[in-house]
C-alpha cells in the first residue's frame, strides 16, 4: 500500500490518495480522509467520505477514514449501512500506531481471503504487560512485505 498527502485547499475532501495492491490479486485506488476530532468521530464524516468514493472514476476505489478518537456510534451504523466500501482505521500516537482497522460488507468484493486478527506481544515498557495491534491475514498468514508496495507484481 503507497499513499501520498494531498490535502489542503481544493482538494475536494482527499487528504491522501493511494494504491494497494492485494495478494488475491485485486488492485485497488485508495482515497482517504483524517480527522482530528478531540470527540468520537460524527456520521457526517462517513457520508462526507461516501461522497468522495461515489465520485471517483474507478469502480475499485476504497475509502478510508482515519480517527485519532474512535468512532461514534451513529458513525459505525452509517459505515456498516452504505454501499462505498469504506474502511475505518482508528489510530494513537498522532497516527503512529494503529487501534483498529475494520471494513464494511461492500469492501467484501475486493478483499476475499484477507481477515484482520490481533497480534499480542509483550510492552516495551514491562514484560507483564501484553500490546495488541490488528494486522491483516491472507488465507491465515501475515501480509508479506511486498503486498504493500504497489509497484510489484504480486507474483509468490
Amino acid at each position: 500500500m503507497i499513499t501520498s498527502r494531498v490535502g489542503g485547499a481544493n482538494d475536494s475532501g482527499i487528504d491522501f490518495r493511494g494504491g494497494w495492491n492485494l495478494p488475491n490479486g485485486q488492485k485497488l485506488n485508495l482515497v482517504g480522509q483524517c480527522k482530528n476530532y478531540s470527540n468520537k468521530c460524527p456520521p457526517s464524516s462517513v457520508r462526507e467520505l461516501e461522497g468522495v468514493v461515489l465520485g471517483s472514476k474507478s469502480e475499485n476505489t476504497l475509502g478510508i477514514l482515519s480517527s485519532k478518537s474512535g468512532f461514534s456510534h451513529e458513525a459505525i451504523n452509517r459505515f456498516n449501512a452504505t454501499v462505498c466500501p469504506l474502511i475505518m482505521v482508528s489510530v494513537i500516537n498522532n497516527g503512529e500506531k494503529c487501534k483498529s482497522f475494520m471494513w464494511n460488507k461492500s469492501c467484501e468484493k475486493f478483499l476475499d481471503g484477507i481477515e484482520v486478527t490481533m497480534k499480542f506481544s509483550k510492552s516495551d515498557v514491562c514484560d507483564d504487560i501484553l500490546e495488541k495491534e490488528p494486522i491483516l491475514l491472507y488465507n491465515g498468514k501475515p501480509f508479506n512485505e511486498k503486498y504493500w508496495n504497489t509497484e510489484n507484481n504480486n507474483e509468490e
